[in-house]
């Protein structure tokens, strides 16, 4: 029987996408900005205070300090970070099916456990079958870690969202600063530059922060958020059909009905899988 061909997981350290798309950001923003003038009349500390400052301050309000906190790592954890192809994990299930289907459960700890390690949710999800947890219990479980992880990752963006909103404010509020000190001293010609220069510089570090930093993050957590937890979704079916005992055909066909169209496997079949 000729059987489907899997590609290894990948560890990737650095993930391009963030990397490159923040990074190139800056860069052509950077450019145009030297290719006008002098990159250090972009420099402002009331500015930065007013913009960074507020929008920490004011999205501590909203959040907690805690919330705000593990945002930070959540956040350094989209750049270093496991790629897992979900058909790779569909795959493993079907070989753990295979084994408990025709050799028992407790087989499963002798080579599969160390063959799932760089799937964490799964080999848990196995390790407790092993160790002898009833099914309906393994499933409650993994489902609360399931949840819990993706109410994390949901909660960081909402932190990224609100900041995304906070910090244009925040530049429109410089703004009404630079402006109410300008006015206020139109005798005074040596106080117009620094004041509109506030006014001015405000409202950039405020469009800046939010649509190339704050919400650009939000939304790539949201979508890692969600095919992280497909990606789970699909263990607690793999893990119901090794506690079952299922035929491992029959797992096949349950695992392609969890996955989409474009990422279904023909493990039995003999057509090679698609990497994610």
């Amino acid at each position: 029987m000729k059987k489907t061909r899997i590609f290894a997981n990948r560890l990737s350290f650095l993930d391009p996408s963030v990397l490159i798309g923040l990074t190139g950001a800056f860069l052509f923003i950077g450019a145009a900005m030297m290719m006008g003038g002098s990159f250090s009349s972009f420099m402002n500390k009331p500015s930065l205070l007013i913009v960074f400052g507020g929008t920490f301050f004011a999205c501590l309000a909203s959040f907690s300090l805690a919330d705000l906190g593990k945002t930070v790592w959540i956040v350094l954890g989209l750049l270093i970070r496991r790629e897992r192809a979900v058909q790779n994990v569909a795959v493993q299930i079907i070989k753990g099916s295979e084994i408990a289907y025709t050799s028992g459960i407790l087989q499963l700890q002798q080579t599969y456990l160390d063959q799932i390690r760089t799937i964490p949710f799964l080999k848990e999800g196995v390790s407790c079958l092993i160790d002898g947890m009833s099914g309906a219990d393994c499933q409650e479980l993994m489902k609360r870690r399931m949840m819990s992880a993706y109410a994390a990752r949901m909660n960081a963006a909402a932190v990224l969202n609100k900041a995304g909103e906070i910090a244009p404010a925040m530049g429109l509020i410089g703004t009404l600063i630079g402006l109410v000190q300008m006015l206020s001293n139109l005798s005074d010609p040596t106080t117009i530059g620094p004041s509109m220069s506030v006014a001015l510089i405000t409202t950039f570090y405020g469009a800046l922060s939010a649509y190339v930093v704050f919400l650009p993050l939000a939304s790539k957590l949201q979508r890692d958020a969600q095919k992280e937890l497909q990606l789970n979704q699909v263990c607690l079916v793999g893990l119901n059909a090794i506690d079952k005992l299922e035929n491992p055909r029959r797992t096949e066909i349950e695992l392609n009905s969890a996955l989409p169209p474009d990422a279904q496997i023909m493990y039995y079949r003999g057509t090679t899988a698609k990497t994610a």
